[in-house]
């Protein structure tokens, strides 16, 4: 988080900070808020409230103190301790106010999650708040709570969609998306796609919920293929995916970007590999499918 944003920050509550000068060897919190910028008004709320609390404790000189404040795997993350005020003073709390101190701790836990909760659904980028998963979600190689516009925002400078993970999820025929294909509803694409290509195996895939199950199955039992009767299975399901409504809406956001199935495995077929060997010279039938259906689309419209 940006000096100034931080500052502000402390100042609403200097005592729950007053490790952030201390040596790295005794505290996190010498490194600062290591949040993103979009975070700073949730988090700005979360101390003016915690500073309530200590305002309270300092009559028993007991206080509540940040040992850290971080975003980890994307959750806003706070480390915590109740400490004496006021060292140089004894602390011989009584019953009651030992008592005090207990309730205490308990609302500063459900501060904590109440923090949790709205930066969870906050682009830590830009600010951006949304109650839908679909739109504020997490992302990246290295989980960040973003917004669709954020996650995007490099692929769409480059014009190139190389990387499902970061805004484009919709695109990836991994994603966790119900879908009906021949009278049945699938709760997975990639399931939907496996029912079509062997549907020997329809009443295995229909049940299935996780994607990562569904591949490990078609790995396991040897159904994953690249010929053409695949391609024609995948571009089967993929027309109905795309047919209407919200996912036909995202697609046809994708106009003028090229899009590619990258990977590292040396997929060529469905994908292009970008290791040093293969550079990105694979087929890319998914990518192309995609676009294909998407240009159809769009001339459709402008009919």
């Amino acid at each position: 988080m940006n000096s100034e944003l931080e500052r502000q920050i402390y100042d609403a509550d200097p005592v729950f900070f007053r490790q952030k000068d201390m040596d790295m060897t005794q505290t996190c919190m010498c490194w600062g808020i290591e949040c993103g910028d979009g975070w700073f008004e949730p988090i700005l709320e979360f101390v003016q409230k915690v500073r309530v609390l200590n305002d309270c404790l300092s009559t028993m000189n007991m206080c509540i103190v940040a040992s850290q404040i971080k975003s980890k795997w994307a959750d806003f993350t706070c480390y915590w301790n109740m400490e004496v005020l006021d060292e140089g003073k004894d602390v011989e709390l009584s019953e009651p106010q030992q008592a005090t101190v207990d309730l205490f701790h308990s609302i500063m836990d459900d501060i904590v999650h109440g923090c949790e909760e709205k930066c969870a659904h906050t682009c830590e980028i830009c600010g951006k708040h949304s109650i839908w998963n679909d739109e504020v979600y997490a992302c990246g190689s290295w989980l960040t709570v973003k917004c669709l516009d954020c996650a995007q925002k490099k692929q769409r400078e480059d014009g190139k969609i190389t990387n499902f993970r970061e805004g484009f999820r919709f695109l990836s025929p991994f994603a966790e998306e119900p879908i009906v294909v021949e009278g049945s509803c699938f709760h997975t694409v990639i399931g939907a796609y496996y029912a079509v290509l062997h549907p020997e195996w329809h009443d295995v895939f229909v049940e299935m919920k996780s994607p990562s199950e569904v591949q490990a199955v078609a790995m396991n039992k040897g159904l994953c293929k690249d010929d053409e009767k695949a391609f024609e299975a995948m571009e089967k399901v993929l027309r109905i995916r795309y047919a209407e409504g919200k996912s036909r809406e995202r697609l046809v956001s994708t106009k003028g970007l090229e899009i590619v199935q990258s990977n590292h495995s040396h997929e060529n077929k469905w994908g292009a590999c970008w290791c040093a060997e293969c550079e990105g010279k694979g087929e890319n039938r998914y990518g192309r499918l995609l676009m294909k259906i998407r240009d159809e689309i769009i001339a459709e419209e402008k009919k």
